[in-house]
Order: structure tokens, then sequence, then C-alpha cells
């Protein structure tokens, strides 16, 4: 029979292998899952010995060999930017068809470069200034 920790390391594993966030939350969540699973007597709410504090959800992965992990400010460009010309104006095609496939007024407008802009100036916009269709 495989210990409710063995249980734990496998599924701290796979989560993070496939790509998910492990925060202390998630942690105590799964390990008091596992052990509810495995034996609910050995919870502290259930007059057991293993009482699951924040300070276990860093313990644990320490324990398993994690770090943790430093996030980056600096964004990766995932196209080059040959890539970027050679794909711009089959991009463009597909805006323009759908442009007049939806019946899109004019007077929207799309911002291609990289500034992020809102669409509708949604702070100075009141709800009876939007033209229904």
């Amino acid at each position: 029979m495989v210990s409710w920790t063995r249980k734990f390391e496998m599924y701290v594993r796979v989560l993070r292998d496939s790509g998910g966030s492990i925060g202390s939350s998630i942690i105590i969540a799964a390990a008091e899952e596992l052990v509810t699973a495995h034996d609910r007597t050995l919870l502290v709410q259930c007059a057991g010995h293993i009482k699951l504090t924040h300070d276990v959800s860093l313990s644990l992965p320490s324990r398993m060999g994690f770090v943790k992990r430093k996030a980056t400010t600096k964004a990766k460009a995932k196209i080059t930017q040959e890539h970027f010309r050679q794909m711009k104006p089959t991009y463009l095609q597909q805006v323009v068809s759908m442009v007049n496939c939806h019946k899109i007024s004019a007077k929207l407008f799309i911002n291609l470069d990289q500034t992020r802009l809102n669409i509708a100036p949604t702070s100075t916009l009141l709800a009876w200034e939007i033209p229904i269709r």
C-alpha cells in the first residue's frame, strides 16, 4: 500500500510537470485530501497528530527537492521579426475578412503595435452613448 506522502509527492510532481502553480493553499488542500482518504483520524480535526499549516506547506516541497520559482518580468518573443513580417499580410487579410463578414463599423480601429489600449474608452463612455444595432 502506498503511503499518503508518496501519493502527495506524485500528485505535486504531476501538477508541476503539467504547468500548474503550486502554492501553499494548493499544498495544504492536496495533503488534507490525501490524508483524509488514507486515514482521517491522523488529522488534528479528528483527534490525530497531523496539523497542516503554512509551515508544513513550505516544508513538504522543500523535502521533495523543489525550490521556489522566480518569475521573470522580461517578455520573451515567441516569433522572430522575419516570421512576423511573413505572417502579417495573412493576418491582416483575416482581419479584413472578419470585419466584412461581421459588418464591423469602420469607426472601430485596431492598434497593431504592442501598447495596451482599451478598444472602448470605458471610463468616459456612458451606456446610453453606445450605439445598439
